[in-house]
């Protein structure tokens, strides 16, 4: 069944629910990286640019080692609001090319503070247990907000023609909370629902949606469901705000 698309006007609203928070090596087994001597280590991306209280900090690159064997950091060297900064913050392995680091108490309490703008550079460290050795990545410059909450900012709304219940409708903007333990962005939607060969235009009554992201990492681009809980199942118009 149907849904005829109406016009929308946009506002979003986001929850935020704060959660615990904020190089390689040689011969092993195949949990390690079997070798002859100490691969290199490289650090191509740390996302997401800006982070709040149980957020995820994804790490990307290679030569990464099993915890079975070796203890992985992320070392940042530079300055959080001006002021000089050198922390390394424990990683968890999840591939040999990831790895996560998530902003528990604990490891915000290696913060001078849970806000501030960090601009510097990053290095993924790795200490390999059966030799004492320690490995690290070449510095990456980046830049990495640290804030209580974010505030989600909508540039765009994309609906139109013809929907069906539960269909994907597309949201452009900023801010967006990634889920799991960081919160979730939710859409709000209201306005009032014209049934096919009726003359009246039902009021809606608000209904919230988790927005979800397209990509885990990025805050710009999410999608929700137009749910049957906004205006059923049945064919008609639906006209209001989100």
């Amino acid at each position: 069944m149907s849904l005829l698309g109406g016009r929308f006007s946009l506002a979003l609203v986001a929850s935020l629910v704060a959660s615990p928070l904020l190089t390689a090596c040689p011969e092993d087994d195949d949990r390690g990286r079997p070798d002859a001597g100490l691969e290199a280590v490289t650090l191509l991306e740390v996302a997401p640019g800006a982070v709040v209280p149980g957020s995820k900090i994804v790490i990307k690159g290679d030569g990464f080692l099993d915890p079975s064997v070796a203890d992985s950091y992320l070392s940042l060297n530079g300055t959080l609001d001006g002021a000089s900064l050198v922390v390394a913050l424990p990683a968890t392995f999840v591939d040999f090319d990831e790895l996560q680091v998530v902003l528990t108490p604990d490891v915000l309490a290696l913060l001078p503070g849970p806000v501030g703008s960090f601009m510097g550079t990053a290095q993924v460290t790795i200490d390999y247990r059966p030799t004492a050795t320690r490995v690290a990545s070449p510095p990456l410059p980046i830049t990495l907000t640290l804030t209580d909450t974010l505030e989600p900012l909508l540039a765009d709304l994309q609906v139109g023609g013809e929907i069906y219940v539960n269909d994907a409708i597309a949201v452009e903007g900023d801010g967006l909370l990634l889920g799991g333990g960081e919160g979730s962005t939710l859409a709000r939607v209201e306005g009032c629902f014209q049934a096919v060969d009726t003359d009246v235009c039902t009021p809606v009554a608000p209904a919230e949606v988790i927005v979800v992201p397209v990509d885990p990492l990025d805050r710009t681009r999410a999608t929700f469901p137009f749910s049957p809980k906004i205006a059923g199942i049945h064919p008609g118009n639906f006209v209001g705000t989100v």
